[in-house]
């Protein structure tokens, strides 16, 4: 392993390691973790999912651009993030479906049918078909969603719930 000072923007000494030797110590920790404690293993796992997923999403950047640019990086962190953050979201809600009974896919579609048409007035095919791809995956609904519908339809669902929470 090739350990190297760097002189940071900030103007910090910090001593960095090469890419492709982290990832491969992360890996060992991974594969036998010693006396590594679970939570900071899972820290390790979360990096090297995150830092998998960056690295693919720069690589078709690259290919689709031909350039990978400190603006491209900054954004693709930032879905990144927002992705990833949602993550505990979405599993509490399928949680809750589950337990109302949900097992078969028709019947989350048909959950997820109901939620757009109170946020949006619109089921998940007419989604599809009305708005147009912002991003990802073109036959899952939710990637069409525009920011300001979007914002829009966050603000009344905390509207309601506030209102919800002072009429009890």
């Amino acid at each position: 392993m090739r350990a190297v000072g760097i002189l940071g923007n900030d103007n910090n000494q910090y001593i960095v390691i090469e890419a492709s030797d982290w990832v491969d110590l992360a890996g060992d920790v991974s594969l036998d973790p010693g006396q590594l404690r679970k939570p900071a293993r899972r820290k390790v796992i979360d990096f090297l999912k995150w830092f998998a997923a960056k690295g693919l999403y720069a690589e078709a950047y690259a290919a689709l651009k031909g350039q990978y640019t400190q603006a491209d990086s900054i954004n693709l962190s930032t879905w990144l993030n927002s992705r990833l953050g949602g993550i505990p979201v979405r599993n509490q809600y399928t949680n809750f479906l589950t337990q109302q009974g949900c097992y078969k896919w028709h019947e989350y579609a048909n959950w997820t049918n109901y939620v757009y048409k109170g946020l949006f007035g619109m089921t998940a095919k007419q989604m599809n078909e009305q708005w147009d791809l912002i991003d990802g995956d073109k036959s899952i609904a939710r990637n069409r969603i525009p920011e300001a519908s979007g914002l829009k339809a966050r603000g009344s669902l905390l509207a309601s719930r506030s209102h919800f929470v002072r009429s009890k």
